[in-house]
Formats: structure tokens, sequence, C-alpha cells
């Protein structure tokens, strides 16, 4: 019986010391810091966000991808970027590479809302903030102005008082 005895003694402390071990990160579910901060990168636009377009003409959308840590562009193969137009379906953009900066080709169909999805190095679409673009004209009937007819039809409602009650 002292042999079995002993055979549950070693097993017991075999067990606590599983038990007590402390367990990667990889198998709780989660990834260990170090690979977090490997994929973080600044995204910033080139562009002025609030600028309307027009439909069927070419504008070069501008931004700067870095590696947070060290500062440094990263390469055209790590960046994607899709459109999703309001009637039309995701589209791969094809951007190029000028220096440190992406240039993204965007022609749109037609007015409406479209956004610009950006995807680095594999990270689920998503995971950076959707940048969202106006493009102007006569969409179902309705027409939008930019920022600058809205303030001129403010100042003729306030200098017009017959304007004012309607």
């Amino acid at each position: 019986m002292s042999g079995t005895a002993s055979r549950f003694a070693i097993l017991g402390a075999l067990a606590a010391a599983f038990v007590a071990a402390p367990r990667p990160a990889s198998a709780a579910g989660k990834r260990p810091a170090a690979a977090r901060k490997e994929r973080r990168v600044d995204f910033k636009p080139l562009f002025d966000l609030q600028k309307r377009f027009k439909p069927k003409k070419t504008f070069l959308l501008r931004f700067r991808v870095q590696d947070a840590r060290s500062g440094a562009s990263l390469p055209l193969e790590d960046v994607s970027f899709l459109v999703k137009g309001p009637k039309q379906p995701e589209t791969i953009a094809v951007a190029r590479k000028r220096g440190s900066v992406f240039v993204v080709p965007f022609t749109p169909a037609g007015p409406g809302r479209y956004a610009l999805l950006a995807t680095v190095r594999g990270a689920p679409v998503g995971s950076i903030a959707p940048i969202h673009l106006g493009v102007v004209g006569v969409s179902d009937g309705l027409v939008e102005l930019g920022p600058e007819a809205d303030a001129d039809v403010k100042h003729r409602a306030k200098g017009n008082p017959r304007s004012a009650g309607r």
C-alpha cells in the first residue's frame, strides 16, 4: 500500500503544480501584450474630411499609415482599402504609395454617402474607423448643399422679415 500512496502523493503534487503554474496568454484566449503592440498603427487622412465630392470625377485621397512604435511608414502590401457606396457593392480601391503617403483614387458613381474602409496587416474590416465621404448632387429628389450655401440661405432669411414667419 505504501507504493500506491506514494504514487497518489506524486500525482497530487504534479496536479497542484500544474494548477498553480501561470498559463500563457495565448492559452487563455488572449494575445500577448507584445503582439497587441506590434499591430498598432497610426492612420491619418491627409485631406479635409468635410470636403464634398462631385460624381464621376476622380479624386486622389491621401493617407499616412505608420507603425505606432517606430513611426515608420508601412509597406503598400500591409494596407488595403475598400469603398462602399449607396448603390454599389464594396469595391477594392487600388492604392499607390508616393514616398510615405498612400494615395487612393476615389471616383464616386453618383451622389450620396460613401465609406472608405482601411484594413492594416490583415486586421478585420472595421478595426479602423471608416472615413465617410459625401458626394453632392441630386439623389432620389434630395439636393445636398454645401455649408456655404446654408449660410447664404440663413443670411437671406434674416434680411427678409416676411420669410422669417414662414
